[in-house]
């Protein structure tokens, strides 16, 4: 940032709205950190970050598979002002390929430096 913006920031924040914003902001901020949505926002991430890599891709895939199965259902009862143009078929297809990414999870995770050889061997052009 430079001076010009420095000064609208002071002027926005202490116009009306930007206080309004601010304690907003704050208010917001505090009920997060008190609330138990927010605790267990806040374990669920340290939980996530500890995990290993196939599992946590496993469970963002299943989470996607799940969600993507469900989404014509929904759309079905949804108001047509509403739902999405995506046609059904488009979900059918993400629930698959969700469903080949938690299959194929664990080899997909743990290629070796004989994979990796292989694929510089078949994608790399060659120089003449």
């Amino acid at each position: 940032m430079n001076r010009e913006f420095d000064r609208v920031d002071a002027v926005l924040a202490s116009s009306m709205p930007g206080r309004a914003l601010n304690f907003l902001d704050d208010a917001i901020r505090a009920a997060w950190r008190s609330s138990s949505t927010g605790t267990a926002a806040r374990s669920a991430g340290g939980a996530l970050k500890v995990m290993p890599a196939p599992q946590l891709i496993r469970m963002i895939a299943v989470a996607v598979l799940i969600a993507a199965a469900m989404q014509p259902i929904l759309i079905s009862v949804m108001p047509a002002t509403v739902a999405p143009a995506l046609p059904w078929p488009a979900y059918a297809l993400e629930a698959v390929f969700a469903g080949r990414r938690v299959m194929l999870t664990d080899y997909t995770t743990q290629r070796g430096p004989a994979d990796e050889l292989r694929y510089k061997k078949r994608y790399t052009l060659k120089s003449r």
